[in-house]
């Protein structure tokens, strides 16, 4: 359980830096986001791998109001796909 939240923890540091960089690519620079894109949409998918492991395993862990705010950073993943 512990490397789970431990890849959890790494892999949602990865997910909000392919966010920035993928808005800077898109928004900023104007510069093709090919590589930004494929990080971004291939980190978001292993969060809700993860997140759907550790919420089989811990049903409590949902309530909290940071998993919430992580549901809601996800909400741009979702559009994408």
């Amino acid at each position: 359980m512990k490397w789970l939240r431990i890849a959890r923890g790494c892999s949602r540091l990865l997910y909000v830096v392919a966010l920035g960089w993928l808005i800077n690519r898109i928004f900023v620079t104007d510069w093709t986001t090919a590589f930004a894109g494929l990080v971004f949409v291939l980190n978001g998918a292993l969060l809700v791998i993860l997140d759907s492991a550790i919420t089989a395993r811990d049903t409590d862990h949902e309530t909290s109001l940071s998993e919430t705010l992580w549901r809601f950073l996800l909400l741009p993943w979702f559009w994408m796909m």
